[in-house]
């Protein structure tokens, strides 16, 4: 099966994380080489910012009137965050029937067809949950999550339907201002917002497939291993791993305290982890990891809790 609608993909970075974005893209044009990709880059394009074969957008050109205020106001996460709607807009705007939002830290490992037969029956709009099975009490996690937000959001996918559009300029209002990621206040950054979206729409798809966004959330109920060269989760093709606040200098490069998940929860993953880390350092982790976001005028008092 493949898409039978006009998609294409979007993500948004700064230039820091341009190598995060790099092998995204690379992970995804192994499995849709013809679709159009754009990147948002959320910063001023300095120096090598090139992305293959896929076509980047500074962050300015998305002509957005308060993004001097959200660059004054948010973190670089959060600003990245708060312009996963303008840069989905932007894109179905230019004519597409959809387009797939991931983060630059995800990688692909196989087509994604469930989500080519949902968008091909028409659904208008594709969230995946953080979660996709409850454990009760025992699992300190689901409360956690009531904080965090029901869906991750380093996937959604929306149509270019009325509907998806005004749900679309809802979410980019409300993210203008309240985009902030601090568990102690009731929004964090842009996914809390979408808990709301099942009271507002019939035309929401959940996508509860365990091959989807796989990550340290969630391997607790997702056992990852490699089989004759094929990725798989809870024995069904993995789709795509979310390699969520990585650190490649660190041990324990998942970044998450040992409570998050326990060693015999990984897996195959380490082999996984190595093999993104060597594409990681072969699109210039090291030359741009420490690169400034070079919009922002002067300094941000506040901490950006993923990089903490």
């Amino acid at each position: 099966m493949a898409f039978n609608r006009n998609i294409a993909l979007v993500s948004t970075v700064t230039r820091s994380h341009l190598p995060f974005a790099r092998t995204m893209f690379q992970s995804m044009r192994c499995f849709y080489p013809g679709m159009r990709m754009f990147l948002v880059l959320v910063d001023e394009p300095v120096g090598d910012c090139s992305c293959g074969d896929v076509t980047v957008i500074p962050v300015r050109k998305l002509g957005i009137p308060g993004l001097d205020g959200m660059i004054n106001r948010y973190t670089n996460t959060e600003l990245c965050v708060s312009l996963k709607p303008h840069a989905m807009r932007h894109v179905l705007a230019t004519g597409f029937d959809g387009v797939i939002y991931l983060d630059n830290d995800i990688y692909a490992l196989s087509p994604f067809a469930e989500l080519e037969e949902i968008v091909n029956a028409g659904k208008g709009i594709v969230l995946t949950p953080h979660l996709n099975r409850c454990e009760g009490r025992t699992c300190y996690k689901e409360l956690e999550l009531l904080k965090y937000g029901t869906f991750n959001l380093g996937f959604a996918y929306f149509s270019g339907g009325k509907e998806s559009i005004d749900l679309l300029n809802w979410w980019s209002d409300w993210l203008e201002e309240y985009a902030m990621e601090d568990p102690t206040l009731d929004v964090f950054g842009d996914q809390k917002w979408l808990n709301l979206l099942p009271g507002f729409t019939n035309d929401l798809c959940i996508l509860r497939h365990d091959g989807y966004n796989v990550a340290y959330w969630n391997i607790r109920h997702r056992k990852v291993e490699i089989i004759n060269d094929r990725w798989f989760s809870n024995s069904v093709p993995l789709r795509f791993f979310h390699f969520s606040c990585i650190k490649l200098e660190e041990p324990c490069a998942l970044k998450k305290p040992p409570q998050e998940y326990r060693e015999e929860d990984l897996g195959d993953i380490p082999a996984l982890l190595e093999v993104y880390r060597g594409k990681l350092l072969a699109n210039g982790y090291e030359r741009h990891i420490g690169l400034p976001m070079l919009l922002r005028k002067k300094p941000l008092e506040r901490k950006d809790l993923r990089e903490a």
